[in-house]
């Protein structure tokens, strides 16, 4: 049966197209393909073949063919008979055959668009694909991007902290060498203070008592050694006042730097002193404070060639604020260094170790000003017991 659909389909196709001679080749075909078939669906097939090869032959005006077909159907049933001749008269009446090649193409561009339509998913969802491949590479991308702006981060902060580390660890170094300096010097003046002077006092005492024993003059011997044990002494105190202030050490700082200021004086530079709200503090405090003072006026009197210098201390919440300026002829900070004192760098770790701010403020030709603040440390209190 399949074989005879597509044998009928391909006569009704050249019937279509007025090869009545193809036509009747496969009707002929088809009615030989399905003789030994009487199912009631071959029966209208075959009623169908019959009309339309007589169509055909009709057309090639075969009439004897006709005839036989016309024979044919006095063999079937009457009734069978009847119904094929009915449909065969409706057929060669109504029967389009421009309709059915109508809905032939019909079906064909049917089948066009569902290819179409088949090729625009899969279009479509290679476009997807593509801009999802795209998406998932841009986002690794970032990812990756990110990932490595994190670690460039993380690696600058770890070597900000080093750098941090380092310089806190110089500034430790720095501060622990100068207290160590700063205790030495502060012993050392108080073993010649109070030992060695003690004692040449002491001999020079009594070589004056041993002169009144000589009657017939004073041997020249003991003459020069009285001069000798007081140049020695006085020689002994400028080296203790030059280690630490004893004027600091008694008095404190508003008479130690009024002190400094009174000995750098001279007839080309003029230092003068303003203080307010001036105590006692802490010796170490006081001692650490004078000496960046010290180092500031030494810079001074050795590079900036002014002719007023002014030195200001003030407490004000907590805070000791100094502040040293100059009309002399300035500096750049970065290019400035020291080399027998402290050096600008070192007295700003010093600050730093100190809990406290440093600004300097200078250019060359308009003079300097520089401004510290120390948080006061207090005066350690004495315990009776």
């Amino acid at each position: 049966m399949y074989h005879t659909v597509g044998t009928v389909n391909l006569g009704n196709i050249y019937l279509s197209q007025k090869k009545y001679g193809k036509a009747k080749e496969f009707y002929l075909k088809g009615i030989s393909l399905i003789r030994n078939y009487n199912s009631s669906k071959a029966i209208r097939v075959r009623a169908n073949l019959f009309f339309n090869l007589a169509w055909a032959m009709r057309n090639l005006k075969d009439y004897k063919a006709y005839d036989l077909q016309e024979k044919f159907y006095d063999i079937q049933d009457t009734i069978r008979e009847k119904e094929l001749r009915g449909i065969i008269e409706q057929m060669t009446y109504k029967y389009d055959f421009d309709s059915k090649k109508k809905l032939f193409d019909k079906d064909q561009e049917v089948m066009l668009l569902k290819e179409k339509d088949k090729t625009r998913t899969i279009v479509a969802i290679a476009v997807f694909l593509f801009i999802l491949l795209l998406f998932v590479i841009g986002y690794y991308v970032y990812r990756q991007n990110r990932l490595q702006l994190k670690l460039t981060q993380s690696e600058l902060i770890q070597s900000q902290n080093l750098d941090k580390l380092k310089s806190e660890s110089q500034a430790r170094i720095l501060d622990a060498t100068l207290n160590g300096r700063e205790k030495e010097r502060k012993e050392i003046a108080e073993t010649l203070h109070d030992s060695v002077s003690a004692m040449l006092s002491s001999a020079n005492l009594h070589l004056q008592a041993t002169r009144k024993r000589f009657d017939n003059g004073i041997p020249i011997e003991i003459i020069k050694t009285q001069e000798i044990i007081t140049e020695t002494s006085k020689s002994i105190r400028d080296l203790s006042h030059t280690l630490v202030s004893s004027v600091l050490l008694k008095f404190g700082l508003n008479l130690a730097v009024s002190d400094i200021a009174e000995k750098y004086s001279n007839s080309e530079l003029t230092v003068e002193t303003e203080f307010e709200g001036l105590r006692r503090y802490h010796q170490d405090f006081e001692i650490k404070t004078y000496n960046i003072i010290q180092e500031f006026t030494n810079n001074i009197l050795k590079h900036s060639k002014a002719k007023i210098a002014v030195i200001k201390l003030k407490e004000e919440n907590g805070l000791l604020l100094i502040e040293v300026s100059d009309d002399g002829v300035g500096f750049n900070k970065t290019e400035i260094t020291i080399k027998d004192g402290l050096g600008i760098n070192q007295i700003e770790a010093r600050i730093h170790m100190m809990k406290g701010k440093f600004y300097v403020s200078s250019k060359k030709g308009k003079g300097t000003q520089i401004n510290v603040e120390l948080p006061v440390q207090e005066k350690e209190e004495i315990k009776l017991f």
